[in-house]
């Protein structure tokens, strides 16, 4: 097995220098994130894109991050744990390794209204078609309609040289 693979930075996008990541960067949400749907929706989401290496060459670490994914989610999920979790982060390390990146209008993430309906220019596009990578079940057809088919014609044809043998004679 490869001792290189970096699973953050291969699975999750999560380069080196923001490695190890915090939870709110595990589930691949601002820290600001306040919303239990939102929170538990990333964390399902994360959690179903590492299943699919549960069965790979790096089962381990697949689990490893799982679980990691799971505490994360459980302690943003509770007020008190979640208290706690952002005084052991710190504003000023949030500050200084998280600098705010331009946005798609060049405006700053801190620049940025509270609302963002309130202002049209920033508007997020529409989210694009998700597309299972799972092809859909074929159905399953009996061949019997095909067989009584097949016999059908066979009958029509005997009759038919039946009928033109009794004619010609």
């Amino acid at each position: 097995m490869d001792d290189s693979f970096d699973p953050y930075r291969i699975w999750l996008g999560i380069p080196p220098d923001e490695q190890p990541p915090n939870h709110y960067r595990l589930l691949g949400i601002v820290r600001s994130e306040t919303n239990p749907d939102v929170i538990e929706n990333a964390a399902n989401r994360q959690m179903s894109y590492l299943r699919t290496f549960q069965s790979g060459p790096y089962v381990g670490l697949a689990q490893r991050i799982l679980n990691e994914v799971s505490a994360a989610k459980i302690c943003l999920l509770n007020a008190d744990r979640r208290t706690a979790y952002d005084a052991q982060l710190g504003e000023t390390s949030a500050a200084s390794s998280n600098p705010a990146m331009p946005g798609p209008h060049g405006e700053r993430a801190d620049e940025l209204p509270a609302h963002p309906a309130e202002n049209a220019a920033v508007a997020a596009p529409p989210l694009p078609r998700v597309v299972s990578g799972r092809r859909p079940r074929a159905r399953s057809r009996s061949p019997w309609p095909l067989i009584l088919t097949m016999m059908l014609v066979v009958v029509a044809l005997g009759a038919l040289i039946v009928f033109f043998n009794r004619w010609n004679q």
